[in-house]
């Protein structure tokens, strides 16, 4: 019997930035269909750890797995290199992350803001693209929104946008950075509905 790889694995992931440690080894394994929180004072490196689970951040020591597949590095002559090009981007499209300051383009309409990278990333056509969109902006209770930009939305519309547009793509893992942060007391229980909704 094969067992399934874990979702996500980090081995002694360290990250500085100049003299600062910011992340001392990690150690970390999250089971598919895992729900993991990651809590710590300001300035811990709760954004860093998912920044380099994302691989938006490269230069980490360790080893981070998705899915049993090696996040930015391949093994060429028995020694781990930097990965480029398409096996970089094979692994990347794993992960879906949603920040805490949304980072919609406010000259797209909110069904744009979601179908963009489908379009452009999936190679959909725009008819395609917008069911697949209207159907996650039914999912998080935006459907009537769709043809709205950004700056008509409150907050918590803003960041279930941003949730719908990292759906879009598939991904297998989910990455929320202090998504409910920037928002009012009022607008934080919407963003927490629609995340719990996800994780069941």
């Amino acid at each position: 019997m094969t067992s399934i790889a874990p979702a996500i694995k980090l081995q002694d992931v360290k990250k500085r930035f100049g003299s600062l440690d910011v992340l001392c080894g990690v150690n970390l394994e999250v089971e598919p269909g895992g729900v993991v929180c990651v809590i710590g004072p300001s300035g811990s490196g709760k954004s860093t750890l998912l920044r380099c689970v994302a691989y938006l951040e490269d230069d980490f020591e360790g080893e981070i797995y998705l899915e049993g597949e090696l996040l930015g590095r391949t093994l060429r002559n028995g020694r781990l290199e930097q990965a480029g090009g398409s096996a970089l981007r094979k692994v990347q499209m794993k992960v879906g992350m949603v920040f805490q300051n949304f980072n919609l383009w406010p000259h797209k309409t909110v069904i744009g803001n979601i179908i963009e990278a489908l379009i452009l990333v999936k190679k959909m056509s725009r008819k395609e693209a917008e069911v697949v969109g209207d159907q996650l902006l039914t999912k998080v209770g935006l459907s009537d929104k769709r043809k709205e930009y950004p700056s008509r939305l409150s907050g918590g519309q803003q960041q279930r946008v941003a949730i719908a547009r990292a759906l879009a793509m598939r991904p297998q893992i989910m990455l929320f950075d202090e998504v409910t942060s920037a928002l009012d007391a009022e607008l934080v229980d919407e963003v927490l509905h629609v995340m719990k909704q996800l994780a069941e």
